[in-house]
């Protein structure tokens, strides 16, 4: 997981999309205050995966696997919108200010809402059992807070969730990646979020992060030594390599990143330096 800065659409058709989407939103809103049954249209908030696939390079923004080559991939709500539930998966109650007791509805005003969505794997996104030993993992319904939860427009931004949003918050605030692939918390924040996406709990994704950081450390090793040997065209062929791990465009790049790391520190123990990405004159 990665920091992922969000940009809007230029174009006519994120204009478009966008007045769509606020529409939706009105129309929502307004069928909650009348106490009419919510029609979320999955059509609107669908045509947002274009924008977040090419903003997160086809990978999912918690776990960093590819999404393109697979499986389509879904757009991730991170605030429900549909319900909400607790770590039992039960429905989460609360009190609302004119029609009283009820569970929660999931925060349906923010069904279209560029802000709250994210290009994620089914496995991060869907609860599910991952065979007998690891146990169940995805996120499901489920959004963990501290303190009191919104229940109508607005009041999210006075909540403190207690799930990394990659566009928001710099993941490594919260989550140490290590070479074996686990990834350790940092803060109460990573704690929980490594609980509800079950990032150490999914034996394939430890083993791809474990293989990405030891196939980046091999890459770099062998670009040194195309260097030395003077192999002009090894060298532009895995600099381009080296240089789109380095900036985010493959697969779990922090272990990439990780693995490059350890090889320009010992480098730099004999007195060598090397900066990433590499310059094509190198």
């Amino acid at each position: 997981m990665r920091r992922v800065r969000k940009a809007v659409g230029t174009d006519a058709e994120w204009s478009d999309l966008t007045a769509v989407s606020q529409a939706g939103r009105r129309k929502l809103v307004e069928d909650f205050d009348k106490g009419e049954e919510l029609r979320i249209d999955d059509r609107i908030y669908k045509k947002y995966m274009s924008y977040l696939i090419a903003l997160f390079d086809e990978k999912c923004a918690y776990c960093e696997t590819n999404i393109t080559s697979n499986q389509p991939g879904d757009v991730e709500h991170y605030r429900p919108k549909g319900r909400v539930v607790d770590e039992n998966l039960k429905p989460v109650p609360f009190t609302h200010p004119t029609r009283g007791a009820m569970d929660h509805p999931g925060y349906y005003w923010l069904a279209y809402d560029w802000d709250n969505l994210l290009p994620s794997c089914t496995d991060c996104n869907r609860r599910r059992f991952h065979g007998e030993d690891e146990g169940a993992a995805g996120k499901a319904d489920r959004f963990p807070i501290s303190g009191p939860r919104a229940c109508a427009p607005g009041q999210e931004a006075g909540e403190e969730p207690l799930l990394i949003d990659p566009s928001v918050t710099d993941p490594a605030e919260h989550l140490k990646f290590l070479p074996d692939g686990r990834i350790a918390p940092l803060t109460k924040v990573g704690e929980v979020t490594l609980a509800v996406l079950g990032l150490n709990r999914r034996e394939g994704l430890l083993k791809a992060r474990h293989a990405a950081f030891l196939n980046a450390r091999a890459l770099l090793r062998q670009y040194c030594a195309a260097v030395v040997s003077a192999s002009t065209e090894e060298q532009a062929e895995q600099r381009e390599r080296i240089n789109a791990a380095w900036e985010g465009k493959e697969p779990y790049t922090v272990m990439q990143q990780l693995g490059f790391q350890s090889v320009l520190n010992q480098m730099r123990s004999g007195g060598v330096y090397l900066t990433l990405p590499i310059p094509a004159q190198e």
